[in-house]
């Protein structure tokens, strides 16, 4: 029988006004069955090079206090996501929930977190773009119920453009520059940002798959991609951001 879970990522920002976050655990409830855990990621050392001023003792001590609050039933029978992740309001702070079905527990909330802790796993244990798309799919689905994947809209100059996702009111297109020659997608980026400029409806978002790399030349071909998309004033994200854009479209 088909079950649903809602889960809240934790995420910590050393600046909001800079808008610069990561992902430090997820809590997930169904509240029908009496389910919940907290999980967060295992590779600390991620978070000092994010912010090389935060203790991380005191990351540990957070995370250790959330996992007793939500994984002890005894304390907390009456656990409740919405009133829980309310106080957590500056630095760290929980995203609004987000809400999926479900048939196996273990097998969701794993695969929820790879796409949230990419880099606790490694890489041929990671989400393919594929498994992205698959749960981008399912939120948008439980958003707007008529979404459409893999479909046509027609341009300004009468072109036909093809998205992955295509509502009345959205158009998603999904890039993967994992691992990517970025220098032969820059023509592609240019492409795709006329789209955007030029798209009647102007609600083209672009969301993207990329990993950090210690290739300089990558690294620069990436931020020049970004700046392309900058310049069209296109709605340029990675997949955390999307899910939030996801998760910010009124429900249809």
């Amino acid at each position: 029988m088909e079950k649903s879970l809602r889960y809240s990522v934790l995420r910590y920002s050393p600046s909001k006004i800079a808008g610069e976050t990561i992902n430090l655990g997820i809590i997930y409830v169904d509240e029908k069955n009496g389910l919940r855990e907290f999980k967060h990621t295992k590779r600390l050392s991620r978070i000092k090079n994010f912010d090389d001023e935060i203790s991380l003792e005191t990351v540990k001590a957070l995370l250790k206090g959330i996992e007793f609050d939500v994984n002890d039933s005894l304390v907390n029978s009456n656990f409740c996501l919405d009133d829980y992740i309310k106080f957590y309001i500056n630095n760290f702070f929980f995203d609004e929930p987000k809400l999926i079905y479900y048939e196996k527990w273990e097998e969701t909330v794993e695969r929820i977190n790879k796409i949230h802790f990419r880099f606790d796993y490694e890489k041929k244990d990671r989400p393919s773009k594929e498994d992205d798309i698959q749960l981008l799919g399912e939120l948008l689905h439980e958003k707007i119920p008529s979404v459409k994947r893999n479909a046509q809209k027609v341009g300004r100059f009468n072109e036909r453009i093809r998205y992955d996702f295509v509502s009345e009111e959205h158009k998603i297109k999904i890039f993967d520059f994992d691992g990517k020659d970025l220098n032969k997608l820059i023509n592609t980026a240019k492409s795709w940002a006329l789209n955007c400029m030029t798209d009647p409806e102007q609600n083209t978002c672009i969301i993207y798959r990329y990993s950090a790399t210690e290739d300089l030349k990558q690294e620069e071909l990436f931020e020049e991609i970004g700046k392309i998309f900058n310049y069209a004033n296109a709605k340029f994200l990675n997949i955390d951001q999307g899910m939030q854009y996801i998760q910010s479209i009124k429900q249809a």
